[in-house]
C-alpha cells in the first residue's frame, strides 16, 4: 500500500494534466454531441421498477396526484403536499391526496409512473398537480456534460478495489463538490477558457425533452377530464453557481454585490441561466417556458417564482437547504402559493369540494 499510494497520486496528476490540455480545445459541438448520444442511450434503456404499490382511493371523494421528485418527497412527511393536504382537509375532510414524489426521477419517468398508476387506479384524480424539471437536468446535463469537466473521475476507479463503498461515497461528493472551484481557477489563470462555449442548444433539447413528456401525461389529463396544475421549479439564487468566468462568477458576484431589487435578482438569474460546471439541479427557463406552452383552460400555470418575488421572498436564504430542496419554512411558502392559487380558481375549489377559506399569516 506504501508503495502503490504514490503510483496512485501520480497517475492522478498527469491525469488532470492531460485533461486540463483537452479542456483548452473543447468546444460547444463536441459537447452537444456527447449529450445526445447520452440522451439516446439513456432513453432506449427500460426504465427501472419503482416497487411501490398503488393507493387505492376508494372513499368516493375527490382527490389531488402530485407528481414531482424529491422536492415533493424531502424531507419525508414535511413537504407542501402533506401541509397543503393538512390544510385542504379542515375546508373537506373527506379530501384525499396521493404524493408520488421519487427523489432523482426526471420527466420520462413521470410519464410512466402517471400512466401506470392511472391504469392501476380504480378512480381518477380531480386534479394532478406537478412540481418538476430540476432533474431534467441533473439526470441528462450534468450526467453526461459535468462528467466532460470531472477532473477526479479516474481516481475513484483507481481506489475502488481499496475502498469501502461508504467511503468511496464520501470521497466522491467530497471531491467532486471541488472540481468546480478548480476550473475556475484553472480559467482565472489562463490555462482553460471557456467562454466562447455555447451550450444553448443542449438548453433547447431539455426543454423539448421535458415539454415532449409533460405534454404527454397533459394529454391523458384532457382525456380524463382531470385538471392539471403546473408549477414552475424555482432554485436557489444566492446558493454559488460554477460557470464561465466572464459570465456566471462575474454575474453572481456583481449580483450578490447589489442591494435586493430587480437588477440584483436579474444578475443572479443570468449567473443561474449560464452554470455549467455545478453538480446541482436548478431547473432552466426552458422548463419554465414548456410549461407555460402547455397551458389551456384545463391546464393552468402556478408561477411560484413571480409569487416569491412579489412578496419578497425570491432571494430568501430561508427557502431553501440547498440548491433546489425546500426547508419546512420554504415548503410553507410553497404551500401558502397554491393555496392563493386554488383561491384564484373558484371552479377548481368547487370541484375539491372545499369550504370557504380561512385567513392565513404566512410568512
Amino acid at each position: 500500500m506504501v508503495v502503490l499510494l504514490p503510483i496512485l497520486l501520480v497517475t492522478q496528476l498527469l491525469w488532470v494534466f492531460f485533461d486540463v490540455v483537452r479542456l483548452r480545445f473543447i468546444d460547444s459541438e463536441e459537447l452537444l454531441t456527447s449529450f445526445n448520444e447520452h440522451v439516446a442511450t439513456r432513453d432506449s434503456r427500460p426504465l427501472p421498477q419503482f416497487g411501490d404499490s398503488v393507493a387505492r382511493m376508494d372513499n368516493g371523494g375527490p382527490s389531488i396526484w402530485v407528481l414531482g421528485a424529491s422536492s415533493v418527497y424531502f424531507p419525508q412527511g414535511e413537504t407542501f403536499v402533506e401541509q397543503l393536504g393538512e390544510k385542504l382537509r379542515v375546508r373537506n375532510p373527506a379530501l384525499q391526496i396521493l404524493n408520488l414524489g421519487i427523489s432523482g426521477i426526471e420527466s420520462r419517468a413521470l410519464v410512466e409512473r402517471f400512466e401506470g398508476h392511472l391504469a392501476a387506479s380504480k378512480k381518477t384524480p380531480d386534479l394532478l398537480l406537478i412540481y418538476a424539471g430540476h432533474n431534467d437536468y441533473n439526470v441528462l446535463y450534468h450526467a453526461s456534460l459535468a462528467r466532460k469537466f470531472d477532473l477526479f473521475e479516474p481516481l475513484f476507479y483507481l481506489l475502488a478495489p481499496f475502498t469501502r463503498p461508504g467511503l468511496r461515497h464520501g470521497m466522491t461528493v467530497y471531491l467532486r463538490a471541488r472540481v468546480p472551484p478548480l476550473l475556475e481557477w484553472l480559467q482565472r489563470s489562463g490555462l482553460v477558457d471557456f467562454s466562447a462555449l455555447d451550450l444553448a442548444a443542449v438548453n433547447v433539447s431539455i426543454a423539448t425533452r421535458f415539454r415532449l413528456n409533460l405534454g404527454r401525461i397533459v394529454a391523458h389529463c384532457r382525456d380524463a377530464g382531470i385538471a392539471v396544475l403546473l408549477v414552475t421549479p424555482v432554485g436557489n439564487l444566492l446558493e454559488r453557481p460554477y460557470g464561465s468566468l466572464g459570465v456566471t462568477a462575474a454575474a453572481y458576484h456583481l449580483g450578490m454585490s447589489l442591494p435586493d431589487g430587480e437588477s440584483r435578482l436579474a444578475l443572479l438569474r443570468l449567473a443561474q441561466e449560464s452554470e455549467f460546471l455545478t453538480y446541482d439541479i436548478r431547473a432552466k427557463e426552458g422548463v419554465v417556458e414548456a410549461m407555460r406552452s402547455l397551458t389551456d383552460s384545463e391546464v393552468s400555470l402556478v408561477d411560484l417564482d413571480s409569487w416569491l418575488v412579489d412578496r419578497g421572498l425570491r432571494l430568501d436564504s430561508r427557502l431553501f437547504s440547498d440548491y433546489f430542496h425546500f426547508t419546512r419554512w420554504g415548503h410553507a411558502g410553497v404551500t401558502e402559493c397554491l393555496l392563493d392559487e386554488l383561491a384564484a380558481r373558484p371552479k377548481l375549489e368547487k370541484r375539491l369540494g372545499l369550504s370557504p377559506r380561512a385567513t392565513t399569516e404566512f410568512p
